[in-house]
């Protein structure tokens, strides 16, 4: 009833997407990330967010038209090439995406996004020689102290993913599993507890999203 009668409010809107996120009640997101595209044009931090957030919701095709919005307002912001990078290749336009590259490269962008983003555009491109060095690479790096466990997805090692999270769920850390639920391939099946409370809860939609562009390692 709130957001009727604000249908306009953005906050209430992006608090609401993000339920429906944990939710993965993509079909209820993806209008509202739409409107919002529109309502946040001018925030550049919303715009990352909300190309994010269509991804992640399955609207490929808006997250691609948000992106090249994004990119004629902001053609120079890392954060805003990374996110339009990852939405092209979600969209199926490898091309494109891998036009990013150079672009994305000689911005300030954190090591692990610039890499993820090569990953994303090794595996897209069927580079595994390419891939598994840079994976090799994040292992180095990354993979220390905190679930490193994205890439593992991206190469097809969704196994080396329950081996990262199998301490935290053994820890009973449910919350902290649980607030990987926003990203659709995410998979919670092997952790029965968090299933039990997601049954609880009525979320039928747990089996992940297939990422179309992932290596086989």
């Amino acid at each position: 009833k709130f957001l009727q009668g604000r249908p306009n409010d953005a906050e209430a809107l992006e608090n609401y997407i993000a339920v429906l996120l944990m939710l993965r009640d993509w079909e209820e997101a993806r209008p509202i990330a739409r409107k919002l595209a529109d309502l946040r044009a001018d925030d550049i931090q919303s715009t990352q967010w909300l190309m994010a957030v269509l991804v992640f919701a399955g609207d490929y095709a808006a997250a691609s038209e948000a992106s090249a919005a994004a990119l004629r307002r902001y053609p120079e912001n890392a954060f805003v090439l990374y996110q339009a990078h990852r939405a092209l290749l979600w969209n199926g336009e490898y091309d494109a995406a891998r036009e990013l590259i150079p672009a994305i490269e000689e911005r300030d962008l954190p090591e692990y996004n610039l890499l993820l983003a090569r990953i994303r555009q090794a595996c897209a491109d069927d580079d595994n020689a390419a891939a598994a060095a840079i994976l090799e690479r994040m292992e180095s790096e990354f993979n220390t102290g905190t679930p490193f466990w994205i890439p593992y997805y991206i190469v097809g090692e969704p196994e080396k993913v329950i081996e990262q999270f199998m301490p935290i769920y053994e820890a009973k850390q449910l919350t902290t599993l649980a607030g990987n639920l926003q990203y659709p391939y995410f998979d919670p099946r092997p952790y029965p507890d968090l299933m039990a409370i997601l049954e609880e809860q009525g979320i039928e939609r747990i089996d992940p999203t297939e990422i179309p562009f992932a290596c086989k390692l």
